[in-house]
This record gives structure tokens, C-alpha cells and sequence, in this order.
């Protein structure tokens, strides 16, 4: 599968992950108990719709993941799965996936509790698969999960998975993440639905911290958690502190109420390095920064007129301007970093005539007031972002700007994040589809698999896939991909898909996201992972002098 999530940056439409740095102060309550009283403060644009992952879409929500839950595996900062509670990854190498790639078997580390104290077994595991898989859960979606037949617990710590066919990417599922994140059975069973219970505000995990306040609107306050598996991590406390603006995230960098962000943009790095004591790094990702056009809604349901309005951007220039050449770039949904990028694609050329001429085959003739219009339709479209995101701010001026000059009239209305990427069910904006073209980033796993956001079988309600583009070769070839371990035959299938995105562009990659890391120079071990996770090794933070 892929799971993947609405990610709010500032450098992206989405939110974004943090990196930490710190004050030291005397930390109350549960702070201490087998941990320092470091105090870590971490800026971050939004706040998340719920803490229950099974129905978290945002980059942030898996980030809180990481913090109160665990996984079977975690994502490291190569992009390789690493146990979490499994004892080990299964791999065929190891016996762990059967030579047909129809059966993973996992062991669960024997001492994991929930933080209340109750041991985590295979039963839990199992009931985190079916609460992604029932109906009445507002889940994002199902695809992978759906590919399960059964899953039975061997004894208290051993857990087989059977599914369908041969699922290549299967590791990935019950990662520490949205929807991968392993949820207590024996308090949640009770319910019909996980959709609004007081568990989504108040969770019990049983990964390194636990929740200690949440106060709306303003910070998540977590505290070490002493009953760990892995034993307490070292830093006593993390508040990550709610700031929804990218220029008030450097100040507040600057004055030291917040310690570290990766939501700053490209034009603030000057700005960052010039802060005695803050440490810098770029940090390539495998979030994909992008406009997404809805091509269920007239006039973007015409692939020429989204072709015209890709000849019509000067992705180079945007490049340049908005992210001053930091961060790779490929135009489809496929990482140039990851290998798995079909090198022989390029970006539409910026060439405006050439759009207009598309135009006026297309039917789309200019108006008095210099707009197109067509049986007495004017050719106007929506774009919309989310709000305190400047870098994606100064992209829609451009863009409104580029299409204005080919006589399409664009109006930009930006959202909250937790409006905006809210689940269909919730209203969101961006996954019930209610908008023209949107520009934001999704980030994904390492595996290449694009089911869950490109293709027939990631359409809302039933995935990721925000542009409605719906051709079914690309479904019948993204279904052979995920059914083959042959890494030749999947590059093969890959690039064919990217080639489609190219050629109809429902979506058009800008960059791939690079995370600008700000934080105290006295933190080590600090290892963003390509999924846009930074707190994946937590446990291993610690503060030099």
C-alpha cells in the first residue's frame, strides 16, 4: 500500500514535521520518572484532527504517532524499515515472508505494555487491522489492507498475515504512522466506531511517551514514558507548541519560545543561520510538493486544458524564486533520490503561446475583459492551499499570475489545515473534492507503490487520490506492481505509470519537499526520516553540552 499522508509544511501546502531542540527547566507531574527534565519546545503550524492514526491523514498526526504509539516496524532515516515491535523485519531472507510473498509472519517484542500498564499481544495487532477495516471508521483509506485475507495470532507475540496475492510493499502497512500505528484492543473493542471518542483526545500507546495535556489551539504536552519497552527515553518532555504562521515560527525561533521547526521556507535559512546556537540542515524527503487538479470538475476534467495550464508555469523560475534551488525535482510522483524516478521526464516547457493556441483549439475564446470563455462559461478555476504556508502563497501568486496572462481567471482561497485536509466525512475541503486545483504536498512511503493516491483505487473515499484521475490501465498496472518482487519488471510498470501522469498531468510535481531542520546545535541523534518523520528514534535523542 501507500500510506500516505496530507503533509502541511510551511516549505509545503501541509503540515510538517519538526525537528526539536531545547530549554532545560524542572518539569512537573509525571516528567523525570527514568528521564532528564529536558524540556523540548517544537514549533508547528497546525494541530491535529484526532490522535486515534486508524483515522489520521496529516504528516503531524503520524508525527504524534511516533511519540505515544508503535508500530511493528518504524521508517529510519534511509527510508529502511526497522523493527519497532517486531523483534525483527521479515524479510524472505529470513523466512519471515513465505517464498509465494503471500504470508508475513511477525514477533512481537515479549515486554511491550500500553502505558496503563496491560501487555500488547497479537490480539492487538489484529484488532488495529480490522478497525482500519471497518466501514463504520472514518479511515482515509484501506488500500493494502484490503489485500488481507486473515490474520491470526500464534500464542501471545506471534502474528501471520495472509493475504491475497503477493503484496511487495506489505512491510509498510503496520508501520508506526497513520493507520500503522498499533491501537489497544482491550480498550477500544467496545465500540461500534472509532470516529468521536474520548480516546481520539485522550489515547493510551504504548510507545515512548504518553500525553499529559492537550490544550486547543495552543500546545501537545508529552511526557517520558516510564514503562517504555525499550526503556524511558531521555528527554523528559516534548510540548509541541501550535504557531500558524512560518515568519512568526523564526521569530519565535529567534526568541527562543520555540527551540526548533522544520516549517521554515527556503527564503528564511539566511535568517536561521544568522541564530547563535541554532544548528541547520536540509533534509531531501519523500514528500511530493504539487498541484493537484480535479479532474472530475469541468474545466479541468479536459486534460487539454490542464496541459495548457503546465505550458503556461515556469516551474524553473518558481523554483528558483520560491525555494532558491533547494530540493530535488521530478514532474510526477516518483522520488529522483529513491531510484525510482523514470529519468527521461521532463517538465512542460514554459511556453505560453503554446497554451494559448490549446485554448483556442480547445474552444476557449478570449473575452473583452481578456478571459476565456466557452458557451458563455468563463474559464475560471479555484486554487487553493493552506494558510501560513507563505512559500505556497508566493506559488499561487505565480500561478494566478501565469494563467491570468493565457486568459484563465484563478481565484486563491486558502484554508486552515485542519479544514482543509480534514477527512470527506468531515467536510474536508481537499479529500471530498470540493475545489478546482490544490497545492500542497503528500508524503509517502519508500516503497514506489502509488495505489492509495494515483489511480482508480485511491479515489476518495477510498484514498488519497485528489485529483479523481481514474484510468483504469494505470490501475491494472499499479495492481502487477504490487504483485511482483521483481525489482525490474516493478521499475518497468513505474515508469510506465509516471509516463501517464506526464502525459494527462492530474497532478504536477513542483519539488520533492526539502525539511529545513532548526534546532538547538547541543541535540544529537536527531535523524529525520524521507517520510517526513523526525521522531521515529526519539529514545536515541540526547543533549550534549
Amino acid at each position: 500500500m501507500s500510506r500516505s499522508r496530507l503533509a502541511f509544511t510551511a516549505c509545503a501546502a501541509l503540515v510538517a514535521l519538526v525537528v526539536p531542540a531545547c530549554t532545560t527547566t524542572t518539569a512537573g507531574g509525571r516528567t523525570g520518572r527514568g528521564s532528564g527534565s529536558t524540556v523540548l519546545h517544537v514549533g508547528t503550524l497546525i494541530e491535529p484532527n484526532t490522535l486515534n492514526p486508524v483515522g489520521g491523514t496529516l504528516v503531524l498526526e503520524s508525527r504524534v504517532a511516533n511519540l505515544i504509539y508503535d508500530g511493528l516496524i518504524r521508517v529510519d532515516d534511509r527510508g529502511q524499515p526497522v523493527p519497532d515491535l517486531t523483534t525483527v523485519v521479515p524479510s524472505q531472507a529470513n523466512g519471515g515472508i513465505s517464498r509465494d510473498g503471500r504470508t508475513v509472519t511477525y514477533h512481537l517484542a515479549p515486554n511491550a505494555r500500553w502505558s496503563d500498564g496491560t501487555p500488547v499481544t497479537a490480539r492487538d495487532v489484529i484488532f488495529t487491522w480490522r478497525a482500519i477495516m471497518n466501514p463504520r471508521n472514518n479511515v482515509t483509506t484501506r488500500v493494502g489492507y484490503d489485500q488481507i485475507t486473515t490474520m491470526h495470532a500464534v500464542g501471545q507475540h506471534t502474528v501471520r498475515v495472509n493475504f491475497k496475492e503477493p503484496y511487495a510493499p506489505a512491510i509498510f502497512l503496520f508501520a508506526d504512522e497513520t493507520r500503522g500505528a498499533i491501537m489497544p484492543e482491550h480498550l477500544l473493542s467496545r465500540y461500534a466506531d472509532l470516529n468521536h471518542i474520548p480516546f481520539n483526545r485522550a489515547p493510551i500507546g504504548s510507545g515512548p511517551y504518553v500525553l499529559r495535556e492537550w490544550r486547543h489551539g495552543d500546545r501537545l504536552i508529552f511526557d517520558a514514558n516510564p514503562l517504555f519497552f525499550r526503556g524511558a527515553p531521555k528527554i523528559g518532555r516534548i510540548e509541541l507548541r501550535i504557531v500558524p504562521d512560518t515568519n512568526t515560527e523564526l521569530t519565535q525561533l529567534r526568541t527562543h519560545e520555540i527551540d526548533a521547526t522544520t516549517d521554515l521556507d527556503p527564503n528564511q535559512l539566511a535568517a536561521v543561520r544568522g541564530i547563535p546556537g541554532i544548528a541547520t540542515r536540509i533534509v531531501s524527503t519523500n514528500g511530493f510538493r504539487h498541484v493537484s487538479f480535479n479532474t472530475r470538475r469541468p474545466p479541468l476534467n479536459d486534460p487539454n486544458v490542464r496541459r495548457a495550464l503546465c505550458y503556461a508555469m515556469d516551474p524553473d523560475s518558481i523554483y528558483q524564486k520560491t525555494y532558491f534551488g533547494v530540493g530535488l525535482r521530478a514532474p510526477a510522483d516518483q522520488n529522483p533520490g529513491s531510484g525510482w524516478a523514470d529519468p527521461t521526464l521532463h517538465y512542460y516547457p514554459h511556453d505560453p503561446a503554446r497554451a494559448e493556441a490549446m485554448l483556442e483549439r480547445a474552444g476557449w475564446i478570449r473575452g473583452a475583459d481578456g478571459i476565456r470563455t466557452k458557451n458563455g462559461r468563463r474559464l475560471s478555476i479555484g486554487l487553493v492551499s493552506v494558510t501560513g504556508a507563505k512559500a505556497n502563497e508566493a506559488i499561487e501568486v505565480a500561478l494566478q499570475d501565469a494563467w491570468r496572462a493565457i486568459g484563465v481567471e484563478t481565484t486563491i482561497k486558502n484554508f486552515p489545515g485542519t479544514t482543509l485536509f480534514a477527512p470527506a466525512a468531515g467536510g474536508g475541503i481537499i479529500l471530498s473534492g470540493n475545489f478546482d486545483a490544490a497545492l500542497y504536498s503528500l508524503f509517502r512511503d519508500p516503497d514506489p507503490n502509488d495505489m492509495g493516491f494515483m489511480g482508480p483505487n485511491g479515489v476518495p473515499p477510498n484514498g488519497f487520490n485528489t485529483s479523481f484521475y481514474a484510468d483504469p490501465l494505470m490501475g491494472r498496472l499499479q495492481v502487477e506492481a504490487v504483485r511482483t518482487f521483481d525489482l525490474r519488471r516493478r521499475h518497468q510498470l513505474y515508469d510506465a505509470i509516471q509516463r501517464m501522469i506526464v502525459r494527462d498531468v492530474p497532478i504536477y510535481t513542483l519539488l520533492w519537499v526539502p525539511l529545513i531542520e532548526a534546532y538547538d546545535a547541543r541535540i544529537n541523534n536527531v535523524k529525520p526520516s524521507p517520510t517526513g518523520i523526525d521522531f521515529w528514534n526519539v529514545t536515541d535523542w540526547r543533549m550534549g553540552g
